[in-house]
């Protein structure tokens, strides 16, 4: 996730300038920030960052399950 996000971060203002270029239309964004949508690939860095700081006896599959589990298990009372 941390390398697709950061990639994502940089590739798409290259391809949009390009895009752009080929087009023979001038690009009004900035070069860094060039459309929202890099919000996405902005979420999906963060995202990957804040898995990788999780300590490794933190496990989000465990946690989801049980928790599932728990509640299946307090429904049948």
């Amino acid at each position: 996730m941390i390398v697709g996000g950061a990639l994502a971060l940089i590739g798409t203002p290259i391809v949009y300038r390009l895009r752009a270029a080929s087009a023979h239309v001038p690009a009004k964004s900035t070069w860094f920030w060039p459309t929202w949508w890099m919000l996405v690939p902005l979420f999906v860095l963060l995202l990957g960052l804040l898995i990788n700081a999780l300590p490794s006896s933190f496990d989000l599959r465990r946690t989801i399950a049980r928790g599932r589990a728990a509640s299946r298990r307090r429904d049948r009372s």
